[in-house]
């Protein structure tokens, strides 16, 4: 078993609880890497699925109800963009990976103020524009980030709006393409102990959410994995 792939797979659901979101942008290239790319979409879903059903309970107390308004454009979006991914060729979920990954650094980094707080409809909209690109690339980019930010929740509220998007998005597409026999029970059992890292991942990100000590390197070590899956769907893709 690679112990770099068991450290990328931890530090995702890591994120994952830390952020609300996140961990897609280092599961998706770190799957697709390993298994091809709609395979490793769906795999990927299949993963995030399951932490986020465990992180939904650790941040139960801090959802809120705008979340679910948000989440009818996510299952919409997501299962369009599921459905695109099972008929598209895969070197293209390979270039919408990338470009997904390349988005959501822009917006790190340039985007943040652009946004409209408050506009409900274009929040609702965005989510669903998110929900088609985590479809087809495995990852939603930077506009469910916006989405949820639209919304100038406090916190652990906004963790909270995150992960009910990432847990209703990450289900719609772990079933759409495991009916769609884009993946199969064997291939997900081949890294069944990534389960085991889901409850210590989670907790982790609560207490530092829940004791506001998240360490200012974090974002570095981040952006350093991503890059670093990133070069290797390049070479995949070139």
């Amino acid at each position: 078993m690679n112990i770099m792939l068991i450290l990328a797979v931890f530090l995702a659901f890591f994120v994952s609880a830390l952020m609300g979101q996140g961990g897609g942008l280092i599961m998706a290239p770190v799957m697709i890497a390993a298994f091809g790319p709609k395979e490793g979409v769906a795999i990927a879903a299949v993963l995030m699925a399951a932490n986020n059903v465990i992180k939904a309970a650790a941040y139960l107390r801090s959802i809120p109800k705008v979340s679910f308004l948000l989440a009818i454009g996510t299952v919409a979006g997501t299962l369009i963009g599921s459905l695109l991914l099972v008929s598209v060729p895969e070197k293209i979920v390979l270039f919408a990976a990338m470009a997904s990954i390349l988005a959501s650094f822009g917006y790190e980094v340039f985007g943040r103020q652009a946004l409209r707080i408050g506009d409900k409809s274009v929040a609702v909209l965005f989510a669903a524009i998110a929900g088609i690109t985590s479809g087809v690339s495995g990852t939603s980019g930077p506009l469910k980030a916006v989405s949820v930010r639209m919304m100038n929740l406090q916190p652990l509220r906004h963790v909270g709006a995150a992960t009910v998007l990432s847990l209703v998005g990450d289900v719609t597409k772990a079933i759409a393409l495991v009916a769609a026999g884009v993946t199969s029970y064997s291939s997900v059992l081949e890294v069944g102990w990534a389960f085991a890292l889901m409850p210590l991942a989670t907790w982790g990100g609560w207490y530092i959410n829940s004791r506001k000590m998240k360490p200012q390197w974090f974002g570095i070590l981040f952006w350093i994995t991503i890059g670093a899956y990133l070069l290797r769907l390049a070479v995949k893709a070139f």
